[in-house]
C-alpha cells in the first residue's frame, strides 16, 4: 500500500516521514547526492579547521601576554629598587633649601621652593618642543609593545614562507596538464553541436603534451582533443586522484575535502604529505 511505501521510505533514510494528530503523512526529500554530501562535509570540517585555529591563536596569545606581563612586572620591580626613596633627617635648628635643576625655559638654573611649578600644559608643550628638536614629531606612532613585536615577526615570517612556497610550486608548473587514466570534462561548446559539452571522458592516449584521445563515459566515442577544450574533474570526498601539474606532478592520493573558498582540494599524498591543491592541478583517476 502507499502508506507501507512511505513507511519504507523512512526506515530507509530516503525521507523524512512524519505523521501528524489528523493521520496524514508529511515526507520530505533527503538530498544524498555525492557531490552536495561532499560539499556539507567540506565545509564542516572547514569549521572544525578554523576553530581549531582560533583556539591554537588565542591561547599563543594568552602565553605571549604572560610572557610580558612577567617581563614588565620584573622591569618595574628593578625600576622600583633603583628609585627607593629615603628619609630626609636634619638635625635641630638645621634650615632646609631646595635646589632643583630645570630645562623649562630652554635653559638651566636653580629653583627654590618659591619657584611657581609649571603647569601641565607647560610640561607637554616643553616635552613636544624636544621631541622635534629631536627630530621626532607629536604625530609619531607609539612604541609597540613586547607582545605586538613578537605577532609582528612572526606574521611577516609566516607571510614569507608562504611566499616562498608560492614562488617554488609555481615554478615548477608547466603549460600542460593531460595524463593517462585521467577523467575528463568537455567543455567545447561547439563540438559535434553540442553533442558532448560537459560530457565525461577518460584519457586513453596522449597523442603530445597538449592532446589527447578521450574516450566518451556515456557514448564509448573515442575522440581527439585539446587540453584547452577539456577540463579535470573533481571525485567526491574520498576518492582518488591524480596530480597532473605543480610540485606534486605524477603523485597520486586520496582527497579528503574541498576548499571552496580557494578553488582548492585538500589532498592526502602517497608520500604521506597532506597539501591544498588547485581543482586545475588533480583530477580524478579511472
Amino acid at each position: 500500500t502507499l502508506t507501507e511505501f512511505v513507511k519504507h521510505l523512512g526506515r530507509e533514510g530516503l525521507a523524512e516521514v512524519d505523521q501528524d494528530d489528523e493521520g496524514n503523512w508529511h515526507i520530505r526529500y533527503i538530498n544524498r547526492d555525492p557531490e552536495a554530501e561532499a560539499r556539507r562535509q567540506a565545509l564542516a570540517k572547514k569549521e572544525r579547521m578554523d576553530m581549531d585555529d582560533a583556539e591554537r591563536a588565542a591561547r599563543m596569545v594568552e602565553k605571549q601576554v604572560k610572557e610580558a606581563q612577567k617581563q614588565l612586572k620584573e622591569r618595574k620591580g628593578s625600576e622600583t629598587e633603583e628609585g627607593t626613596s629615603h628619609e630626609l633627617k636634619r638635625e635641630e635648628g638645621e634650615t632646609i633649601k631646595l635646589s632643583m635643576s630645570t630645562t623649562l625655559g630652554g635653559g638651566k638654573g636653580k629653583l627654590d621652593s618659591s619657584t611657581p611649578k609649571p603647569s601641565a600644559l607647560e610640561v607637554e608643550a616643553e616635552e613636544l618642543k624636544k621631541n622635534k628638536d629631536s627630530g621626532s614629531t607629536a604625530g609619531q606612532k607609539r612604541k609597540l609593545t613586547a607582545v605586538e613585536e613578537l605577532m609582528l615577526e612572526q606574521k611577516k615570517q609566516k607571510q614569507e614562507e608562504e611566499a616562498a612556497k608560492k614562488q617554488e610550486y609555481k615554478a615548477k608548473t608547466e603549460d600542460h596538464w593531460l595524463a593517462k587514466g585521467i577523467v575528463v570534462k568537455v567543455i567545447h561548446k561547439k563540438l559535434a553541436d553540442g553533442k558532448y559539452h560537459k560530457k565525461k571522458g577518460t584519457v586513453k592516449s596522449l597523442h603530445d603534451k597538449y592532446t589527447a584521445e578521450v574516450k566518451m563515459l556515456e557514448t564509448g566515442h573515442v575522440l581527439k582533443l585539446d587540453q584547452d577544450n577539456l577540463e579535470t574533474v573533481i571525485p567526491g570526498v574520498g576518492g582518488e586522484v591524480l596530480v597532473v601539474n605543480g610540485k606534486y606532478r605524477g603523485l597520486v592520493g586520496i582527497l579528503k575535502g574541498l576548499q571552496e573558498e580557494k578553488f582548492a582540494g585538500v589532498v592526502r599524498l602517497e608520500n604521506g604529505e597532506t597539501q591544498s591543491l588547485p581543482y586545475e592541478h588533480i583530477s580524478k583517476l579511472h
